[in-house]
């Protein structure tokens, strides 16, 4: 082995060197340049304390000891000794027992494997019959509508004698009322026809259910307590948000929106200069949150209509905005 010194062996790039120098156990071999420099014979008996390929281990049967690999489960030192000590532990069952017919009995012999418990197929089928409940194939019945006897099936629930009797009990107990029935509005006290099924309409319209609800002083004061204090607020809320997101509502939604923009287009006058366009854009930017820009004068109120101007603009709460509508009222404006 030619000798080589560790400065030598790094430069060019080898993994082993030699010195000739023996190590602290006494061991004249290669050494490693990754590994602390130690010894090749130091690392094998190393490895081969940590990993034994080969242990003794005693057999369950015969007792004696036997040399098991590693990686495998051995427990036995032949397959022979495994089968003995299996078929030792093993239940004992005879080939053929006698048994005792549960209908003639007479003693037959039972194979091993099998469940019988009657000598032949007619004695289980005899058995079976025996045991059946009886039932007969026409039973004599009588009407409940004309309490007439008639003959009722097998396997049938039949309680009327045909099908004419049936519907006539059932007319009999039905709830007669009239197709259509004149009333006379709770609300708005106008007459309307009552096509329901139940005939228990009091309003003429949901309108006007909605209305009566809230002008009874016990019903508005519930009402107000549950939206403002119970939470009916985020609910109502809520419930908007999910019938806007819905296609109809997006329709509404949109078609509030175009007639919106339709009306300011329409009150827009072609004699305004860029100053005034400029004056209403600086309006609408300053507008903060919570607030809306009101016109003053309705561009479509029920007296007068007004025109998208910059006279006719101002900042107000949104509040105030919502709860003025389309009117022009000059307690309000001023």
């Amino acid at each position: 082995m030619k000798l080589i010194s560790r400065k030598k062996a790094i430069a060019k790039g080898l993994i082993f060197y030699f010195t000739g120098i023996p190590c602290n156990h006494g061991h004249i071999a290669q050494r490693m340049l990754n590994s602390l420099d130690r010894c090749c014979e130091c690392q094998k008996i190393q490895n081969g304390k940590r990993y034994t390929k080969v242990y003794k281990i005693e057999c369950k049967h015969c007792e004696k000891e036997f040399i098991r690999k590693r990686g495998t489960n051995a427990q036995y030192c032949s397959f022979a000794c495994k089968e003995l000590l299996r078929n030792k532990n093993r239940r004992k069952y005879k080939k053929e027992i006698n048994k005792i017919c549960k209908h003639c009995e007479k003693e037959f012999i039972r194979k091993r494997g099998t469940n019988a418990q009657y000598c032949s197929f007619a004695c289980k089928e005899l058995l079976r019959n025996k045991n059946r409940r009886k039932y007969k194939k026409e039973i004599n019945k009588i009407c409940k509508h004309c309490e007439k006897e008639f003959i009722r099936k097998r396997g049938t629930n039949a309680q009327y004698c045909s099908f004419a009797c049936k519907e006539l009990l059932r007319n009999k107990n039905r709830r007669k009322y009239k197709k259509e029935i004149n009333k006379i509005c709770k609300h708005c006290e106008t007459p309307f026809v009552d096509v329901s099924y139940a005939k228990t309409k009091k309003f003429c319209s949901t309108k006007c259910q909605q209305n009566n609800f809230r002008t009874l002083p016990k019903e508005k004061a519930k009402f107000k307590d549950w939206y403002y204090n119970k939470g009916g607020k985020e609910i109502c809320s809520d419930r908007r948000k999910k019938w806007y997101a819905t296609p109809h509502g997006k329709s509404v939604e949109d078609a509030k929106r175009v007639r919106r923009r339709a009306a300011q287009l329409n009150a827009t006058p072609k004699w305004l200069t860029k100053n005034d366009k400029e004056k209403i854009r600086k309006i609408y930017a300053k507008c903060p949150k919570g607030y809306h820009v009101d016109h003053i004068v309705p561009l479509k109120g029920k007296d007068v209509c007004g025109l998208h101007v910059p006279s006719n603009l101002r900042i107000i709460t949104a509040h105030k905005n919502q709860s003025k509508g389309n009117r022009f009222d000059i307690r309000l404006n001023h």
